[in-house]
Order: structure tokens, then sequence, then C-alpha cells
């Protein structure tokens, strides 16, 4: 959900907000793990990777770094995947033979399959933000651990090959390290790549405001015996919103002042984020609004 606005300096911004959610190759390796206790069963698995948890390591790796990475049911809808399980006895029950565990297409079809659906949500959601803000998606970039699937892979290409044909999915050769590189190549260039983003939620102060009738609640209405007038307390004053452009590198200025009886060096500061499409006025805890920091 990125827009390329210049290759020369290479300069991006971000065209429509994330939402934060977790869909990644670490949820399918939970799966996995579920999925060997159920054919063992709970107090076996746990015996074994008690008795050789090496071996079990063994068997995360294979699945990580292989069986993970390889699956492709489109192009080899038989296949099975032999998995080490070093010193496991044979159990013709759980398809333990001579130290493998073996898993059919059809097994791990069911272990991807959540995770593949929460991946195809998580990029539709973003392909609609971008079409209704009359954007143009053309293409998508898989990175991380999870890029490297190739069942992950196919899926994307032929969900979009019917919606959208001059849509391209790539896949990197090096898709698992995108990121480590990405940071370091950042941190030697020292350039901001990301002209600006866009924020997902509100971000404000807890402060006070003038009190007038009607625009907030009785309740919020206190006197101020320095200033000799009434203020509405427990205000939130929102600097940022929600949806806004955020240019790479230019602070925010938040302009207020602090009457004290006495001389302080500090004073506390309470921000406020808020994930409301209309952020509140006054400050009520909520799972929507919410303190987000103090900073002294």
């Amino acid at each position: 959900k990125y827009e390329i606005k210049s290759l020369s300096p290479f300069l991006i911004e971000e065209a429509v907000p994330g939402d934060g959610d977790v869909c990644g190759s670490a949820l399918i390796n939970i799966r996995f793990q579920a999925y060997v206790k159920s054919r063992m069963g709970t107090r076996a698995l746990e015996t074994y990777i008690e008795k050789h948890p090496r071996a079990w390591a063994d068997c995360l790796r294979h699945f990580e770094e292989r069986t993970k990475r390889d699956f492709d049911p489109e192009r080899f809808p038989d296949k099975e995947y032999p998995i080490p399980l070093w010193h496991a006895a044979d159990d013709p029950d759980a398809d333990i033979s001579d130290s493998h565990i073996v898993l059919s297409t059809v097994d791990l079809t069911e272990i991807f399959r959540p995770v593949i659906q929460s991946g195809l949500s998580l990029v539709s959601d973003q392909y609609g933000a971008l079409i209704d803000n009359g954007k143009r998606p053309r293409g998508l970039i898989l990175v991380g651990g999870f890029g490297r699937s190739k069942h992950l892979f196919q899926c994307l290409r032929n969900t979009y090959a019917a919606i959208a044909p001059d849509f391209e999915v790539i896949r990197p050769s090096h898709a698992w390290s995108a990121v480590a590189i990405g940071a370091v190549i950042h941190r030697l260039e020292g350039a901001q790549t990301v002209k600006s983003r866009i924020a997902r939620r509100h971000y404000g102060i807890l402060t006070r405001a003038y009190w007038k009738n009607g625009e907030f609640s009785e309740a919020s209405k206190v006197w101020d015996d320095d200033e000799k007038v009434h203020y509405a307390d427990n205000v939130i004053k929102w600097y940022v919103t929600k949806g806004q452009s955020m240019i790479s590198g230019n602070p925010i200025a938040m302009s207020f002042y602090v009457t004290c009886p006495e001389p302080s060096e500090s004073e506390i500061v309470t921000m406020i984020v808020s994930d409301e499409d209309e952020p509140p006025k006054e400050f009520v805890p909520t799972e929507q609004t919410r303190i987000l920091c103090v900073v002294n």
C-alpha cells in the first residue's frame, strides 16, 4: 500500500493506512506443532520433547526451512512430506515410521488454510482501500518469512488473475531477509525512503479548554483560581487525526502552557490514542480510546 513518488532518489508514500494485523509464518509453525500433538497425543509429544529436545528442534527446523517453503499443492497435489522425528518409536496410527512423521498434501493444506485465508483477507482489504481512494494497485511484493511460501504466492496470483490480470505478484529470491536488508540499507545510507505515512489512529494529549455551554459536559466544568475562569477538564487536544498524511522527519509542534504555584522543572503530559472514526472531545477510557503513555 505504498505509492512510488520518485525513482531517483527513490521515494515512496504510504497510500492507505495499515491495520496492524498479524499474519505470518510463525502462525503456521504453531499449527504444525498442534497437528503433531493431535497425531501423537499430548502426553506422548511432551515426553518426546523432554527426552529429545534437539531432535524436536531439528523437526521444527526441517518444517521451517524445507517443508513450509517447498509446499506447492497446485504443482504437486499428491506429494507426501516426511519430516524427521529422530528417536521416535514407530506408530502406524500416527503415521510415524523410521523416525519420520509423514504429512500428506491434504494435511499441509489444512495446516496452511486459515493463515492463507487471513493473508488473502489482509491483501483484499488493502486492495479495496486503494481502489476506494482512487488509486490503481499495480502489484504486490511478498517479503518476510511467509513471503517465501510457494503456496501463498500461487493463491495470491490465482486470486488476482481473475480480478485484475495486470496486477503483478512478486516473490523475490531473498524475500525472507528483505526486512533485515532494508533496515541495514536505511541505517547505512541515512536516507528517508518513505516520504510520508498515513496515521492509523488519532493522537492527542489530555488538557483543559475554556468551558463553553453545550460544547462540553457539566461534569467536566471546573473553576480555575489562577485565571478566574471556568475550564473544561479532561479534554483531549488532538494533534494527529486518523488517516492524516505524516511527512517523515517533520515534527508536530504542540503549543500549550502550564500554571504552577511554584517553579517546577518538570510536568506530566498524558498522551491519548483513539481508534474511533470521530475522536471524542473528552476522555472516557474505552477499548477504542485509551492512554498511550505518560511523559514526564
